[in-house]
C-alpha cells in the first residue's frame, strides 16, 4: 500500500485519516481519533500533512469555539479515484491466493472482527 501511495505523496496514516474525511467530511478531529483509534497527536501530524498537502483544510466547527471541522479540499476530490485504485489493487494483491470462497469467508469473518472491534 506504502507504495502505491508514494506517487501521491501520502503516508498510510495519512491516506487512512483522508479517506475518512473523504467520506464524513465536517468531521472534528477529535471524531477521526475516535474512528481510527489512533492517538490525537498521529491525527494531528496527518491533518498537518494533508492540510500543507492542499488535501484539506480546517473550518472553525458551528458546535464548538475551540474545534475545527475537517473538510476535503477540489484537490483530495480528484485524487479520490486513485485512492480506490490504490485499495483495489492492495486487495486484490491480499487475496490473490484464496480461492473465491475463501476470499468471501475471510472478508465475512474480517468484516465481524472490525464491527467487534468498533464497540
Amino acid at each position: 500500500m506504502e507504495q502505491r501511495l508514494a506517487p501521491l505523496g501520502l503516508s498510510v496514516g495519512a491516506f487512512a485519516i483522508l479517506m475518512h474525511v473523504l467520506e464524513h467530511p465536517g468531521q472534528t478531529q477529535a471524531g477521526c481519533c475516535a474512528a481510527h483509534a489512533m492517538p490525537p497527536y498521529a491525527v494531528s501530524r496527518a491533518l498537518d500533512q494533508l492540510a500543507a498537502a492542499g488535501l484539506i483544510e480546517r473550518r472553525p466547527d458551528p458546535t464548538s469555539r475551540r474545534a475545527h471541522a475537517i473538510h476535503p479540499t477540489s484537490a483530495a476530490l480528484s485524487v479520490q479515484p486513485q485512492l480506490h485504485e490504490a485499495i483495489r489493487q492492495t486487495n486484490a494483491q491480499l487475496l490473490a491466493g484464496l480461492t473465491p470462497p475463501e476470499s468471501l469467508q475471510f472478508l465475512t469473518m474480517l468484516s465481524r472482527l472490525v464491527a467487534g472491534f468498533s464497540r
